[in-house]
């Protein structure tokens, strides 16, 4: 069952070439995007990345879920010969509070030497718990970089940059650059983030900066934003640019990122070109983009943070109206909409995960249960008591809020069935017995 439904927006691409990321076959969907630098000895730095959906892997483990999945890469020439053929695990950790993306969406990157020239490429994952399996096929052609003459690297597209802390391999150039192998913005990353490095640069003493221009062009090759003059400082021969283009205003569809570099001290140009996607609001007049399994994962998280009425609402329409209500009923809860992500969303969408893995009882699942509500609506507890062997009665948790004001949740297990339902609250609009106690008398 897939989880990431609207807010991750797994659409099929319809692209006119072939520079386009690779989407799986199988049972796990994966997606494997590349990118181009400079090597050494006549070699290509050539880097790959991957991405996979969380919640496609079995995870295992008690206070942090861990999950591990094989990656098997093989490379073949034009003439099928065996250019690479290895093996190695990626693992992947679901924290118990964790707010980050990447606990929902697992990245991996890695790069080889390769002699410039056409190869056939097969990446196959396979999860290590439950053995489910996903397959990746695809052309690819390495592109050659002069050694002496003023070019750049192919554009990366990411989905976020952050300051190195510790080792990664994400690091480049003193940065951790997150992929972005799905090339897709819009909706919810509104800005087109991107990096790329420029080689070979002149520095004569009267012109310290490179000027650069960016252009967007829509399929019918069309111009339909433009940034220009943008300077960047001659740091040495070689420098990396991290930049991001606003996509307001632009319909979806698929678009060409052209990045026209110059310097004018020496009278140099180098231009990259490089496809992306654009998924705005507009694509759902005529795309519904949930499958009914989506949607009714959607009208779960719904039941916990809508008013009745909403509620109420979103159960009358249509597959294509519930993929709308659910995106405008997000936007409108996130806390800083000028960033890619939204926070509460994440925030939401991890409790459900954690709620489903820890609190399910018999044939309900975790989200169903009183603890799995509250967890959903309310976050983590600032402190959790437990109380499994008072004399006289059954087992009870008490659950403390601190953050904003102080409130508890008292869940018993009234029928000594490890099913702790809820039995008292002080906060608001939630169940109010202050004899809750009488419950639990063992008998």
């Amino acid at each position: 069952m897939k989880f990431v439904f609207v807010f991750v927006l797994i659409l099929i691409i319809r692209i006119f070439s072939q520079d386009i990321p690779s989407t799986s076959s199988g049972e796990l969907k994966f997606y494997v995007d590349f990118s181009a630098f400079k090597g050494k000895e006549g070699k290509t730095y050539q880097e790959f990345y991957l991405m996979i959906h969380a919640d496609q892997l079995n995870f295992v483990g008690d206070e942090n879920k861990n999950a591990s999945f094989k990656v098997s890469a093989i490379i073949k020439n034009q003439k099928e010969e065996l250019i690479l053929n290895k093996d190695w695990f990626t693992d992947a950790i679901l924290k118990r509070d964790s707010v980050n993306l990447k606990s929902l969406v697992v990245y991996d990157q890695w790069a080889e030497y390769l002699t410039p020239g056409s190869y056939g490429v097969s990446i196959k994952i396979v999860d290590q718990e439950n053995k489910a399996s996903g397959i990746s096929e695809f052309n690819l052609n390495v592109p050659v970089f002069a050694e002496n003459n003023f070019s750049a690297s192919s554009i990366e597209f990411i989905s976020k940059v952050e300051e190195k802390n510790g080792k990664s391999h994400f690091e480049k150039n003193g940065r951790i650059i997150i992929p972005n192998p799905w090339r897709r913005y819009g909706l919810l990353i509104p800005k087109l983030s991107f990096y790329y490095e420029i080689y070979n640069i002149k520095k004569p003493a009267d012109d310290k900066f490179l000027s650069i221009d960016y252009t967007i062009i829509d399929k019918d090759n069309v111009e339909v934003k433009k940034l220009s003059g943008i300077e960047v400082k001659k740091s040495g021969g070689n420098i990396s640019i991290v930049h991001a283009v606003d996509l307001e205003g632009l319909n979806s569809g698929i678009y060409i990122l052209k990045a026209d570099i110059y310097d004018t001290a020496v009278n140099q140009k180098y231009t990259l070109t490089r496809q992306f996607e654009i998924i705005q609001i507009d694509y759902l007049s005529n795309n519904p983009l949930l499958t009914e399994e989506e949607a009714e994962i959607g009208r779960r998280l719904l039941e916990y943070f809508a008013t009745p009425s909403e509620y109420k609402l979103f159960k009358t329409l249509s597959l294509q109206g519930k993929t709308k209500f659910l995106l405008n009923f997000w936007q409108e809860k996130d806390p800083s909409p000028d960033t890619p992500e939204n926070e509460f969303l994440e925030r939401v969408m991890q409790r459900y995960i954690y709620a489903n893995q820890h609190f399910s009882w018999g044939n309900y699942e975790g989200y169903k249960t009183d603890k799995g509500r509250v967890l959903i609506k309310y976050g983590n507890p600032d402190e959790i008591k437990s109380y499994s062997s008072e004399a006289g009665y059954e087992p009870y948790e008490i659950w403390n809020y601190t953050e904003d004001r102080s409130y508890i949740f008292i869940f018993g297990d009234i029928n000594s069935n490890g099913n702790f339902v809820l039995l008292h609250s002080t906060k608001e609009d939630e169940v109010s017995n202050y004899n809750w106690k009488d419950y639990l008398r063992a008998f």
